[in-house]
């Protein structure tokens, strides 16, 4: 801890001015920007709540799948786009 503020004391007219400060604030926004991202993906890994939702219209078909998909449509006897 002596280490720490022996630094600040020693450097704190180029901490503190314009470029010192910037580069500051941007190590700050960095690590909040971390921190975020990891208890967002914490918080998401031990919820239990529906992460999709489907609306159902009269007279359609619905399909619900989780991962990529290939899907063929057929109409008339025809491939679609042949």
């Amino acid at each position: 801890m002596l280490d720490i503020t022996n630094i600040l004391e020693n450097n704190k007219e180029w901490l503190f001015d314009g470029l010192g400060g910037t580069i500051l604030v941007a190590i700050l926004s960095c690590l909040g920007w971390i921190i975020r991202t990891v208890l967002h993906k914490f918080h998401r890994q031990n919820s239990t709540e529906s992460k999709q939702i489907q609306i159902n219209g009269d007279y359609s078909t619905n399909y619900q799948i989780g991962g990529n998909s290939i899907v063929n449509s057929y109409f008339g006897g025809k491939e679609n786009g042949k």
